[in-house]
């Protein structure tokens, strides 16, 4: 329990080290008395950072005080409070307000063992470069953790224990990260190795004749909070053929658009802008969809057009919580800034 409690007088360094230690993605402030103030997770303090705090700075400037908790006599309610809230953390407090215990939304429904994750773990991060030169993207670190232990942790938490990871650029290094992380988790079955790259989706095609129904793809250079059990619930409930994650962004130009006619300027656009929703690397297909497969090599806007034209269902779940995709350099570099890393 001491490590989802952080005292009030601590600093957000000391937060991020509890929660990379927990592995639950929250811990709770408390005051000196142990009445819990409120909630912190890794997207309120990713978040926090990226707004321009420093992790040296204390944790009551990173708290949520409007957290969500039950006592005793609520503990009937506890999957409603969190399928209302889209939460899957509430803790249990006592008449005191005391920190007596932590529930997840997988505590309640329990272990997913019907349904994998496919993690897209192959790439060269070229646009990486130097850096992925001699360390394979997934294995780059945030806050002192390889980025696909990150991604891992969360799958594990939120109950799915078929984890598949498709790779391809220096496939050893990944595959003895992983299992010595994770010994329980991985062994020779959980990895698909490409020869050559087969496209973004390509290795979906390892699951054609599987007994999986539903099958859900994470791409390996995302770091976010997207609850993807909750996911999968919206996905059957709609009976979707395929669910699609997306999260909103916004992006600014830094260039003015000139649009001319007639060796005339008509019209300056300044910095225009964009705002809405955008693919963000985790979908959710059902078998339908896998059957749509012609070869083995096939990149995932393909599928998904593919699965358009087929007239499939395809269905979509907004996340509006932290998301980060470091396949950039500049993104990268700024979040290990923030975070730490190499």
């Amino acid at each position: 329990m001491i490590n989802l409690l952080v005292n009030s007088n601590a600093t957000i360094r000391e937060a991020i080290e509890k929660i990379n230690n927990n592995g639950k993605q929250i811990v709770f402030c408390i005051n000196n008395d142990n009445e819990v103030l409120g909630s912190i997770t890794d997207g309120d303090i990713r978040r926090a950072l990226i707004k321009g705090l420093n992790i040296n700075d204390n944790i009551t400037q990173v708290i949520n005080k409007d957290f969500k908790y039950i006592k005793k006599a609520e503990k009937g309610k506890m999957r409603l409070i969190m399928e209302k809230h889209t939460i899957r953390h509430i803790p249990l407090l006592n008449e005191n307000n005391h920190f007596v215990k932590l529930y997840t939304y997988e505590d309640i429904l329990g272990q997913i063992n019907d349904v994998p994750i496919l993690l897209f773990a192959g790439g060269e991060g070229k646009r990486l470069h130097p850096v992925t030169i001699k360390t394979p993207k997934p294995l780059l670190s945030i806050g002192g953790k390889p980025i696909i232990e990150m991604i891992v942790d969360r799958m594990i938490n939120m109950g799915f224990i078929n984890i598949y990871i498709a790779l391809h650029y220096k496939s050893h290094m990944i595959k003895e990260s992983m299992e010595q992380a994770f010994p329980d988790y991985f062994n020779k079955n959980n990895y698909i190795f490409e020869k050559s790259p087969k496209g973004t989706a390509g290795s979906l095609s390892y699951f054609l004749d599987s007994k999986y129904e539903h099958i859900i793809t994470h791409n390996s250079d995302i770091i976010t909070d997207v609850n993807i059990r909750m996911m999968l619930e919206d996905h059957k409930k709609n009976n979707n053929d395929s669910t699609i994650c997306l999260t909103t962004f916004s992006y600014s130009f830094p260039y003015g658009f000139v649009k001319t006619r007639n060796n005339e300027i008509i019209n300056i656009d300044e910095k225009p802008g964009y705002n809405g929703n955008i693919l963000s690397g985790i979908n959710i297909f059902s078998k339908s969809v896998f059957n749509l497969f012609e070869d083995n090599e096939l990149n995932m806007n393909e599928l998904l057009e593919k699965a358009i034209n087929h007239k499939k269902k395809i269905g979509y779940y907004i996340h509006s919580g932290f998301w980060s995709d470091i396949g950039e350099m500049n993104i990268y570099r700024e979040t290990i800034n923030k975070f730490g890393g190499k």
